[in-house]
């Protein structure tokens, strides 16, 4: 009986000893899974904002705070439509929110803090309570960005409309407008060696074909009964066409009108025979261009569009043009 009795007691003191290390070794799991965590969170990388400046932030962002309320729109299109991990923002937005379609589009803004802000001034405190991992702020905002970076917490800039960045519509939209009404103020030999070649080959493929083009000028059925493919060369023309057009346009943008006059006169001079008329209308439209880009740095201080000039100078001649000639060519 003492045997048993000490057996069992030795039994059961394994098995306590047993279930001891196994509540150690779990504690010390979870331990490194906590202090695995705690590295994790601890990762930075650095990063350049709208503002240019590099700004260390946390590997994982689960907690932002927005400092205006332009900012939002530009963090939405980031997340398509969405507003994640946003736990404060100024407090005036929140009625913004609460009284547009914002509401049904974003609904977890109406979960996050609305206290960033005290009226007009920033209140640290309150950013400080909310413990987030980032602060977005306006990238034009300068004062803002002073006061924000005391909390020693990341601060990333954001462009929004007004900023100097490269997202700025202020500065690339006049430029886009001026090139899209035509300008060879940036012309260079560079662009031209990338474009040339490219408009040659078209000009040469329409010229090995011209012979079908004046084909093309007859009715489908009479094209066809003299041999030639109609589907095959108009998708050949518009081909060439195509080249030649776009590589013009991606050197000196858009130009109008010229395509309008061009063919029309060299058709008046020459005739309708393309073989006469296609190496005429190059010259005068190399011609008439180089005319209308000496008028256009003459008559003002800075540089007119070309578009302006041609638009002014090529509808009252192709109106004449219709006119005279009714609309049809012999």
């Amino acid at each position: 009986m003492l045997a048993l009795t000490g057996m069992t007691a030795c039994g059961n003191t394994k098995t306590e000893q047993k279930s001891e290390s196994k509540e150690v070794t779990q504690a010390e799991k979870k331990e490194e899974k906590t202090e695995e965590t705690k590295d994790e969170n601890k990762k930075v990388r650095t990063i350049t904002d709208h503002a240019g400046n590099e700004v260390e932030v946390p590997e994982k962002i689960e907690r932002i705070v927005i400092d205006q309320i332009p900012i939002l729109s530009t963090y939405m299109a980031y997340h398509h439509g969405k507003a994640p991990y946003i736990v404060g923002y100024a407090g005036s937005l929140k009625q913004v929110i609460s009284n547009t379609v914002l509401k049904d589009i974003a609904p977890e803004l109406l979960d996050s803090q609305n206290t960033v802000q005290a009226q007009s001034d920033i209140n640290i405190e309150e950013i400080m309570k909310l413990k987030p991992d980032v602060i977005f702020y306006n990238a034009s905002n300068k004062e803002h960005y002073e006061t924000l970076k005391k909390t020693g917490i990341p601060c990333v800039g954001f462009a929004t409309v007004g900023t100097n960045g490269p997202a700025d519509p202020t500065d690339k939209l006049p430029a886009i407008s001026y090139w899209l009404m035509g300008s060879f103020a940036r012309s260079s030999y560079k662009n031209l060696m990338l474009s040339a070649p490219l408009i040659i080959l078209g000009v040469i493929i329409i010229r090995f074909l011209i012979f079908r083009l004046n084909i093309m000028s007859l009715s489908e059925d009479e094209a066809k009964s003299l041999g030639v493919n109609v589907k095959k060369t108009r998708l050949i023309f518009i081909f060439a066409s195509t080249l030649i057009t776009a590589s013009s346009i991606s050197m000196c943008g858009q130009v109008g009108w010229i395509g309008l006059i061009i063919p029309h006169m060299a058709r008046m001079m020459v005739g309708a025979n393309n073989t006469h008329t296609l190496p005429f209308s190059i010259s005068l439209g190399a011609s008439l261009m180089v005319l209308i880009e000496a008028l256009s740095r003459a008559v003002s201080v800075i540089e007119l569009p070309i578009s302006v000039l041609t638009a002014i100078i090529g509808a009252p001649i192709f109106i004449s043009l219709i006119r005279k000639t009714g609309g049809g060519f012999n």
